[in-house]
């Protein structure tokens, strides 16, 4: 799991190099962004794994990380559920887990094949 004291993998964050719109990422501000807007922008990130696990290791409160909403993230550390493939270790895309929710995704795409 991610350090959450350690914030480098920042600096390459597709929000801090190329940010939308301002309360993009806050919909309770004065935008209303929907969550697939959001995992869309983040989709393309090239560090949207690290800000995934950063979130779940520091249990942010609020706002979107790695393109996945507060109260995915909340249910998901509740549940105890487990961000790693079960063969390699690798970590598991969190966008691609919130398409299958309510089935357990426990390998990456290279070990199903």
């Amino acid at each position: 799991m991610a350090d959450p004291m350690n914030w480098t993998w920042h600096e390459r964050a597709k929000c801090s190099t190329d940010p939308p719109a301002p309360g993009f990422f806050w919909p309770w501000k004065e935008t209303e962004v929907t969550d697939r807007q959001v995992a869309e922008f983040c989709s393309t990130c090239p560090v949207r794994l690290k800000c995934f696990e950063h979130s779940m290791a520091a249990e942010e409160p609020v706002g979107y990380w790695g393109g996945v909403p507060e109260s995915q993230r909340k249910e998901w550390l509740r549940e105890g559920r487990q961000f790693r493939c079960a063969t390699c270790e690798e970590p598991l895309d969190p966008l691609r887990i919130a398409r299958y929710k309510g089935r357990e995704l426990r390998r990456c795409n290279k070990c199903l094949t």
